[in-house]
């Protein structure tokens, strides 16, 4: 980065940053909107994947519904992104089908769900499980930094925090699994210097952009969540839910993520002194999935990430994903997904140049 702090770059305005800020001022007066929106035209917006709220019903960028594929088009690997949101831009809802993290480096920025705004401050990190209707906004020179990362990620990589029984890991559960979760959680460093250092080591590598970051970019955070859990606990926040928490079932799903490979609705229910019926409903009805489907859901999500993060044979993934067989691994897979283990392994593998 030639001298220049992580910080330096991060405070230094973008053009979509410049584009934002002069779009808010013109909107003071509407004759200098006017103005704007002629030197700035529909497909000028589109091509630059500007935010304009008057674009929208003309056909203007104004996603509200992320899907993988839409987020990660630009990579080179398929885990996380990292970068700074822009500044100024209009708030808009969306939802997405990865888990965004939101933490504020400088200043503070508004967050909005459902209606209700909250406002995040410095050293704060908000977590956004997937499909969970949103919109943030920043109007100053404050700092916020966004982390994507993809659903399949949690099963593997962050599975040494899943293991343990904390308030991240019934968020993650419920994010993942259950009907019933929270739109956010906030975590509150307390402006802890580590944290915030490890933060800005996590988007110096995605600027700087390396081989093997990704790498260090997931092992950096999972120090962060790690470091999070045991020095801040008491910071952590997920807000009122309009039911009672069902902690057995949490326990139930934790229980189900460390033992998906071999997992029966026989031994899971002896395990939890149930009866197989009873834990056959009580699964169905706080996943909407049957045991068997959930069991299944968490074997694909697995074989998933190791058909994109490594080059193990398919006969190998089959294994360790939980498969009788490999026949019965490459059937199950193309019923799901309408395409082989191997077609999976090249349309996502492709751009991939460097390995886990």
């Amino acid at each position: 980065m030639k001298g220049e702090t992580v910080l330096d770059i991060l405070r230094t305005y973008t053009k979509d940053e410049l584009f934002y800020k002069e779009m808010q001022e013109a909107r003071k007066d509407p004759k200098t909107l006017e103005e704007f929106l002629a030197r700035h035209g529909l497909q000028e917006a589109i091509e630059h994947r500007w935010i304009v709220p008057e674009y929208r019903d003309q056909g203007g960028w104004m996603p509200e519904m992320m899907g993988d594929a839409l987020l990660f088009e630009v990579l080179q690997n398929n885990e996380i992104l990292v970068s700074k949101h822009n500044r100024y831009t209009p708030m808009f809802e969306h939802r997405h089908a990865f888990f965004e993290f939101a933490y504020v480096v400088e200043g503070a920025c508004i967050q909005r769900f459902n209606e209700k705004e909250i406002t995040i401050h410095q050293g704060q990190m908000t977590i956004i499980p997937p499909y969970s209707t949103h919109a943030i906004g920043v109007f100053d020179d404050s700092i916020v930094i966004n982390i994507c990362v993809k659903r399949q990620v949690f099963e593997m990589v962050f599975n040494s925090i899943l293991r343990y029984s904390n308030v991240i890991t019934d968020f993650f559960a419920r994010s993942l699994y259950l009907y019933q979760q929270a739109d956010y959680m906030i975590l509150d460093t307390k402006n802890d210097r580590d944290l915030q250092n490890t933060m800005l080591q996590i988007v110096a590598q995605s600027l700087e952009k390396k081989p093997f970051d990704h790498v260090i970019m997931i092992s950096l955070l999972l120090y962060w969540f790690g470091k999070m859990l045991q020095t801040h606990e008491d910071g952590i926040y997920i807000p009122s839910l309009p039911y009672q928490n069902n902690e057995k079932v949490l326990e139930i799903i934790t229980y189900i993520e460390g033992h998906f490979q071999n997992a029966t609705l026989k031994e899971t229910a002896s395990k939890f002194s149930f009866s197989e019926g009873y834990l056959s409903r009580l699964t169905k009805k706080s996943t909407g999935k049957t045991f068997t489907d959930l069991v299944l859901d968490m074997k694909f999500d697995k074989a998933i990430n190791l058909l994109e993060t490594s080059r193990q044979p398919i006969l190998e993934i089959s294994y360790l994903a939980g498969f009788e067989s490999v026949e019965h691994f490459n059937r199950s897979f193309k019923k799901r997904f309408q395409m082989t283990p191997t077609t999976w392994r090249k349309v996502n593998y492709a751009n991939r140049s460097v390995q886990i």
